[in-house]
């Protein structure tokens, strides 16, 4: 049985209106993928952009060929590759968001009395630059 065949995506095409578009996996071999970001980049290795991972590699390279095979128009806006990692920070949903009163006293329903507030008046206790840089919330 393909995958396009199997159970999980028969119903993610039939309950939640998923198409899959089935793509070569011969664009994330390794030595395929470098070669299409340095051919798309126009470089000799892929140093520059510090990134040495070859998992991202593979992943950008057959990412970038999905897009190049897909969309019918120049590219020239994808113009750098980088790495983005969440290691540096703690992801809050919504309802965490609320409940700590981060924002927005829940019981003012304003934004009276809550933690960003409290850092705002009382600056020297945050860590310098830390507001400035937009570390509190991305």
């Amino acid at each position: 049985m393909s995958f396009e065949d199997s159970d999980l995506i028969k119903e993610l095409k039939e309950n939640y209106n998923f198409i899959l578009h089935p793509f070569d996996d011969r664009f994330f071999y390794h030595e395929k993928a470098e070669n299409t970001l340095k051919e798309y980049f126009n470089i000799l290795n892929l140093s520059g952009f510090g990134i040495d991972s070859k998992i991202i590699i593979d992943t950008a390279g057959a990412l970038l060929s999905y897009v190049m095979q897909t969309q019918k128009t120049t590219l020239i806006h994808i113009d750098k590759l980088q790495q983005y990692s969440l290691k540096n920070y703690m992801y809050l949903d919504s309802s965490t968001i609320r409940n700590l009163e981060l924002f927005n006293n829940i019981k003012a329903k304003r934004r009276i009395y809550t933690f960003f507030q409290c850092l705002i008046k009382q600056p020297r206790q945050v860590e310098k630059g830390s507001l400035e840089n937009g570390c509190l919330l991305r």
